[in-house]
């Protein structure tokens, strides 16, 4: 079993995924927003490690988020040209 399997899983794309793939699957969300679970299910990570990349993309100045119930809800910020 590889370090990035855990107790028989198959193995994590967490490092795999990339900050454009993130950007390139919230904009194939049907909707004004996307919720943390539905985009790790999308890109097979796990929730905690595409919350933290959500984050890091938000300090980043690329993303923005609102409380939706107990989750955030993501969209890609929108910059005036």
């Amino acid at each position: 079993m590889s370090a990035d399997t855990k107790s028989g899983d198959v193995e994590s794309k967490d490092d795999d995924v990339q900050d454009d793939e993130i950007i390139q699957e919230m904009k194939n969300v049907r909707g004004p927003f996307a919720g943390t679970r539905e985009l790790s299910e999308r890109l097979g990570i796990s929730r905690q490690q595409m919350n933290d990349r959500l984050r890091s993309l938000k300090d980043d100045g690329i993303l923005d988020r609102k409380q939706c119930g107990s989750g955030f809800g993501w969209w890609i910020r929108e910059y005036p040209a």
